[in-house]
C-alpha cells in the first residue's frame, strides 16, 4: 500500500512535478546542514519532554511554550503525546508519519511542532498555519483517529544563527497558535486535501513521469532553489520565469 505524509502533501502542493521527481522517479532532495540541525533539535526537545534533560541553549528558548511534562503518557485525559509514529488506514489511505507533541483532553486537541529557522520572517502567522498544508494534514489525522473536532496548532519556530564557522546560537523563539474549529471552513479546507491525497496516489500507482505533470514556476527558486531545476528547467521553463519576473516588476 502506498504510504502518504504530511511531508508528501507539502511537496505534492509545492509543485506536481517535484512530487513525481521524488515519488515516482525517486530522486529525492539530499539532507541540508540545515535540516541536520533541527533534526538534532527535535531530538533534543524530545528528550527534554520524556526525560527531563535539559536541551541545547537553542531549543531552551522554546521551552517556555510546551505543555506540562507531568501530563506526559498520563493513562487517563488529559494526556500528553511525544513525538508519536503515526501508521494506520483512514479514509482509505494509509496514513504515515510522526507529530512532536500531540496534548489530547476529552474535547480538544492540541498539536505542537518544532520549526527552526535563521529568520523569523519565514515563521507563518496563524492564518498561514491555518491553511497550511502539513498543519492540516496533523489536524484531519486526530479529527479521524480521536474524534475531535476543536484543534488548536502551535508551531514553536526557534531562530537560530547561521554562522559560516562555528555553532549556531539563540536568536529568538517565538509561537504562533491557530484554532481549526467544527465549520463549514474547515472542512472544505480538510476535503481538499483529501482530494490532493487522492491525486498524488493517482500519479503513483500510474507511475505518470514528470513531464506530464504540473510545474509550479513559483517555487522553482523558493528556500535556495528547487533541488531538481537543473534537468527540469527547459528553455519554455526559462521563458515562463522571466514571464513572471517581469509581471511582478511591474
Amino acid at each position: 500500500m502506498i504510504k502518504i505524509s504530511a511531508s508528501q502533501c507539502a511537496t505534492y502542493r509545492k509543485c506536481h512535478r517535484k512530487y513525481s521527481y521524488e515519488y515516482v522517479d525517486g530522486k529525492r532532495s539530499p539532507s541540508t546542514p540545515k535540516q541536520e540541525f533541527g533534526t538534532n533539535m527535535h531530538t533534543e526537545l524530545e528528550e527534554w519532554m520524556l526525560y527531563g534533560k535539559v536541551p541545547g541553549m537553542v531549543a531552551q528558548q522554546g521551552i517556555k511554550y510546551l505543555p506540562d511534562r507531568s501530563f506526559v503518557n498520563r493513562p487517563d485525559l488529559p494526556t500528553i503525546l511525544v513525538e508519536q509514529q503515526i501508521d494506520e488506514e483512514l479514509l482509505g489511505f494509509f496514513i504515515t508519519g510522526r507529530m512532536d507533541i500531540m496534548l489530547l483532553a476529552s474535547a480538544r486537541a492540541s498539536i505542537y511542532d518544532h520549526k527552526t529557522t535563521s529568520n523569523m520572517k519565514y515563521a507563518l502567522d496563524s492564518e498561514g498555519l491555518s491553511n497550511d498544508t502539513s498543519a492540516l494534514f496533523y489536524a484531519l489525522y486526530v479529527r479521524l483517529k480521536y474524534n475531535i473536532s476543536e484543534i488548536d496548532l502551535r508551531w514553536i519556530y526557534y531562530s537560530a544563527t547561521n554562522p559560516v564557522i562555528g555553532n549556531r546560537k539563540p536568536n529568538g523563539c517565538r509561537e504562533v497558535i491557530a484554532e481549526l474549529r467544527d465549520n463549514a471552513e474547515t472542512d472544505e479546507k480538510f476535503h481538499n486535501l483529501v482530494v490532493d491525497m487522492t491525486r498524488m496516489i493517482h500519479i503513483r500507482e500510474n507511475s505518470i513521469k514528470p513531464e506530464f505533470c504540473e510545474r509550479n514556476f513559483a517555487s522553482c527558486e523558493t528556500y535556495g532553489g528547487c533541488f531538481h531545476k537543473s534537468y527540469c528547467i527547459t528553455d519554455e521553463v526559462r521563458a515562463g520565469l522571466l514571464k513572471e519576473k517581469l509581471r511582478k516588476s511591474l
